[in-house]
């Protein structure tokens, strides 16, 4: 079961108050989009910079005076029953007393309305009466398929600005995608815009820039799950395949 499909399980089983703590917010943001979608829900977000908003259209106009987390909450209260509504890092404007209240209300009266709240989060900081109410979801690491989708879209972009040089075997390619398992997607995107900046040729010499642009992530403290064969001394790991 993907994360599309674990979330929309969430939704289906009457979770109300659902809390996402990433870095990876436009990937959350599609995840409860595609679930709003797929449930023909209606889908409103709020964020400090453009108040409350409607979710399923880009670039929609937002809500005039909702910038403010109290005001924000206090329309999405109002949304149309069934409602899936979004906030991105609201955790930090919680210590204000009026709006931790609204939103304590609020998540009261879902229940009755069947509306949903997802609080997407860069930090794990919500207040703890919120977190007695809410229920986590974590995002999965991309596997090797979606990691190999994301090494093509990456050299595509950057191919369109400036042409890439791609020279990879098909070993070498597998053992790069390999070698970024246990890393977020925004990570994988990152490793491999780097590998290329320089050069602007992706080939198999870059499979050992790809496993130090790893380590550098985990020597930083980055969020990088270790899969034993990603985990392994380097030796010489140009062709090595398991």
């Amino acid at each position: 079961m993907d994360d599309f499909e674990r979330f929309e399980e969430l939704v289906n089983g009457r979770y109300h108050c659902i809390s996402i703590v990433t870095y990876e917010e436009r990937y959350a943001l599609e995840i409860v989009r595609q679930a709003a979608l797929g449930l023909k829900r209606d889908m409103w977000i709020w964020s400090a910079s453009e108040g409350v908003r409607e979710g399923l259209l880009e670039g929609s106009a937002s809500v005039a005076g909702t910038d403010t987390a109290a005001a924000g909450l206090a329309n999405l209260a109002g949304a149309k029953p069934g409602s899936i509504c979004v906030t991105l890092d609201l955790a930090d404007h919680l210590k204000s007393g009026k709006a931790l209240r609204i939103l304590r209300d609020i998540i009261d009266s879902f229940d009755k309305t069947g509306i949903t709240i997802v609080m997407i989060d860069s930090e794990d900081n919500l207040p703890e009466v919120i977190k007695s109410y809410s229920r986590p979801f974590e995002l999965s690491f991309p596997d090797e398929k979606e990691l190999l989708e994301i090494i093509r879209a990456t050299l595509q972009r950057i191919h369109r600005k400036k042409p890439i040089e791609v020279g990879i075997s098909q070993k070498g390619l597998d053992t790069i995608v390999r070698n970024l398992r246990g890393l977020t997607r925004r990570q994988a995107v990152r490793i491999i815009s780097d590998t290329v900046a320089g050069n602007f040729r992706f080939d198999d010499d870059d499979i050992n820039v790809v496993i130090a642009g790893k380590r550098r992530i985990i020597q930083r403290g980055g969020a990088a799950r270790i899969y034993p064969d990603a985990a392994r001394p380097e030796r010489d790991r140009r062709y090595e395949a398991s």
